[in-house]
């Protein structure tokens, strides 16, 4: 507890170090927090986590200098799925996606596949769906964390002619 100098006396507090139990405590969280950092760095590399917390009844994903609320029964998944669709353009997806299969950009076809091939596999009791990852949903989902990426740490790439138009 913090005290001013006139009010610590009058407390009858001494300063005392934390019980070594809490002490013990601390160096565990702080090494299982070290070789989490370790194991995310090994397997993703030197980028930035991905910062999301979970409060208000939603998942809280943290893009730049937004956050995006996230209904909790989602997925990441389906965060990337709708957020490549913000990223380029809710009119530009509308209107590929009006085109002709054969006419679509090759981001809408991967979108649109991944989601037909994931509406297809079996409902989970929680309403969610499960299944062996396809090419499409790979390729697809891929893509859209390459896009979440670039547009964390480069966001002045992002809607620059002739990069996403």
């Amino acid at each position: 507890m913090k005290f001013k100098k006139c009010c610590l006396g009058k407390m009858g507090q001494k300063n005392q170090p934390p019980p070594l139990s809490v002490i013990e405590k601390a160096r565990i969280m702080l090494r299982e927090k070290a070789e989490a950092e370790r194991r995310r760095v090994e397997r993703y590399g030197e980028v930035r986590p991905i910062v999301t917390t979970e409060a208000f009844g939603k998942r809280l994903v943290v893009v730049r200098n937004l956050i995006y609320g996230v209904d909790k029964k989602k997925y990441f998944g389906d965060f990337l799925r709708d957020f490549v669709v913000e990223v380029f353009g809710v009119e530009w997806s509308n209107a590929e996606t009006a085109k002709p299969e054969s006419e679509r950009h090759l981001v809408v076809q991967w979108r649109i596949e991944s989601a037909r091939y994931m509406n297809a596999q079996p409902e989970q009791p929680d309403g969610s769906r499960k299944g062996i990852l396809s090419g499409i949903v790979a390729a697809f989902m891929g893509f859209a964390y390459g896009v979440l990426r670039v547009y964390s740490v480069w966001p002045a790439l992002i809607g620059m002619p002739g990069v996403v138009s």
